[in-house]
């Protein structure tokens, strides 16, 4: 979900994933560059869940006995965020909560990122 001001027609800043990107312009016929609007600033979310069949790090070898740990089989994460383009010019930040991932963990993990680029 977004909400800003001269939100760009695209899908938006990459949240903390994996496999996210950094959400860059690719092409000089991006609408971020295209535009006559030379900022750009909105707010982002977004809330998601997966089940956890194997954790190789929480549930030890697979092949052997070795260290294990009691995991969770539902995790989820919040993510918020903000993002601002100045013409070429974009900085991002997300913060993460990622609920409990083994039963043993006190709290929930919360990290962050900070995306600055460039297109030219």
């Amino acid at each position: 979900m977004r909400l800003g001001w001269n939100l760009p027609g695209d899908y938006g800043t990459s949240i903390i994933r994996p496999g996210g990107d950094t959400n860059a312009p690719t092409s000089v016929n991006d609408p971020r560059l295209t535009s006559r609007e030379a900022i750009r600033f909105y707010f982002f979310g977004s809330i998601s869940g997966r089940v956890v069949l194997r954790d190789i790090f929480l549930d030890g070898n697979s092949f052997a006995r070795s260290h294990s740990i009691d995991k969770e089989n539902f995790v989820g994460d919040a993510v918020v965020g903000a993002s601002l383009t100045l013409r070429n010019w974009k900085l991002s930040y997300a913060q993460a909560l990622r609920s409990p991932e083994f039963s043993s963990q006190h709290g929930t993990h919360n990290f962050g990122s900070i995306s600055v680029s460039y297109t030219f």
